[in-house]
């Protein structure tokens, strides 16, 4: 589905659910309720470990699905509850193939990846909410990283139709890069070399979105560590990125990879 269909319409939504967790689903619900969508309640264990040896004892699997569904059951009322099951490749292709946008929550493992990490990297065209603990649902400041590859234009598409539905301030934010050459150059060849990055990517820009009129913001340091930095000492609360652009890998950019898990607030990755 290309994105102007998905941002009409936007009804294939799933909520994915591996623990009861209130501040999480608070968030979600709040957040459909503002889009006035509903979403289907995709329940898996996070440990496919876990999962493969609840096949062998179903009874304790059964109780853990009735229990997360006595859960959701005290947030709604009418709600539409589906247990996947397979590998976790069938899993996401499940996932892949029933929805546009897929709610999910961040979680860090010390031994293996949790399932935001494994669905950006192993799916495509499927757009992920990814929550982060202990985040308001409010949108007040938004930050695009654009590479000003065709996926930025789709991200201010995204931003322009969130818009519609909560009040916000958003920045374009590119990394000019030039942290490499910095200490080999002099300062005045250094400014004299950064003014030259920032005209091309001005250019870039142009090209991109003609004279539309929006806030950018240029970082000097790298993609990574910088623009994390940026981003979380900046008031974000909430990041619109591309799955991949310019010299990114095949499925999700190496940048936006490095967001999901630096980052502190939610995440929407297109």
């Amino acid at each position: 589905m290309m994105l102007w269909e998905f941002l009409n319409t936007l009804e294939k939504i799933g909520i994915h659910l591996s623990e009861e967790d209130q501040e999480y689903l608070n968030y979600t619900l709040t957040i459909l309720g503002k889009l006035g969508k509903k979403a289907d309640f995709l329940y898996t264990e996070e440990d496919f470990l876990l999962r493969a040896l609840g096949n062998l004892f179903e009874g304790s699997f059964e109780n853990r699905e009735k229990s997360m569904r006595e859960f959701v059951k005290g947030y709604t009322q009418e709600f539409n509850f589906k247990r996947l099951e397979g590998s976790i490749e069938e899993v996401l292709e499940e996932v892949q193939r029933e929805y546009d946008l897929v709610f999910t929550q961040y979680r860090k493992f010390f031994f293996k990846r949790g399932f935001s990490d494994v669905a950006l990297e192993r799916t495509q065209g499927l757009a992920l909410w990814v929550y982060k603990k202990g985040c308001s649902p409010t949108l007040k400041k938004v930050c695009l990283p654009v590479d000003f590859s065709e996926r930025s234009l789709k991200q201010v598409q995204t931003v322009e139709y969130l818009r519609g539905f909560f009040e916000f301030e958003f920045d374009l934010v590119h990394s000019l890069n030039t942290h490499r050459f910095k200490e080999k150059l002099n300062p005045k060849d250094y400014e004299s070399s950064k003014r030259d990055k920032e005209e091309e990517a001005l250019q870039m820009y142009r090209d991109v979105f003609g004279e539309k009129q929006l806030s950018l913001v240029f970082l000097e340091g790298s993609p990574y560590k910088e623009l994390i930095r940026f981003i979380n000492s900046a008031g974000y609360d909430f990041v619109i990125v591309g799955r991949r652009g310019r010299g990114m890998r095949e499925n999700i950019g190496s940048v936006s990879l490095s967001l999901l898990r630096g980052v502190r607030c939610p995440i929407l990755v297109l």
